[in-house]
Parts: C-alpha cells; sequence; structure tokens
C-alpha cells in the first residue's frame, strides 16, 4: 500500500473511524508480509549459499521431503509474519490509547463539534 495515496476501497474523503481503523490494519498487514517477505528471501538467499554442498541431493530430497519442506516453511512464514505484526502493534501503536482517551474526553467535555450519541438517538 503507497502512502499518501488513498485506498480504492474506503469511500470518498470523508472517513470514518471504522475506516481509519480497517485502512490502518491494512497498512499494518501490508507491512508485516512486506518485511516478512524480505526476511524470509534474504534466509533463503544465505541459506542457498551455506548448502552448496546439498545441491547434488536436491532430486532426491525434494521428492522424499518436499512436502515435509513446504509445511516447515509454511509454519515459518506465520510465525515471523505474526512476529513482525506484534512488534509493529508493540512500537507503531503506542501512542494510540492516550490519543483516543484524550478525544473521548473532549467528546464529553463537548468540546468537539461531533454530537453525542444522546443527540444522535433524539435525532433519528
Amino acid at each position: 500500500m503507497l502512502y499518501g495515496f488513498p485506498s480504492a476501497l474506503l469511500p470518498g474523503p470523508c472517513y470514518t473511524d471504522k475506516s481509519k481503523e480497517k485502512q490502518t490494519a491494512e497498512t499494518m498487514t501490508a507491512n508485516a508480509l512486506a518485511v516478512t517477505t524480505a526476511l524470509l528471501l534474504a534466509l533463503g538467499f544465505w541459506l542457498m549459499g551455506e548448502l552448496k554442498f546439498l545441491i547434488p541431493y536436491r532430486h532426491v530430497l525434494l521428492h522424499q521431503c518436499g512436502s515435509q519442506l513446504l509445511v516447515w516453511f509454511a509454519v515459518l512464514f506465520v510465525n515471523v509474519f505474526a512476529a513482525v505484526y506484534a512488534i509493529q502493534r508493540k512500537f507503531f501503536l503506542k501512542d494510540a490509547g492516550r490519543k483516543l482517551s484524550h478525544v473521548d474526553k473532549q467528546v464529553l467535555a463537548g468540546q468537539l463539534p461531533s454530537p453525542s450519541p444522546l443527540e444522535q438517538e433524539e435525532a433519528d
């Protein structure tokens, strides 16, 4: 996902809180996917350099252990993705709770132009 460009999935220029949360989650998922792919590619290239002595046996290894290697790689990918996603949430969303409590206090004090939930119910 490119930063600074609106997503095609989101409606117009007026974002709701839910769409911003969805956009943040999509951005974090895309970033975690990119970082995971880069890490596993780097690991793969390093392993190819280190395991050159196995080249003559590659057909035997892929035939006998190919499915096990594929499952192992899938489990590794999911674990690295989860770790990267958790690290992003820990370090890049650390002030989200404080910022949201500040907005909540402003709404309850009536300092924001948005209507309170009671006013919305009366209008409906």
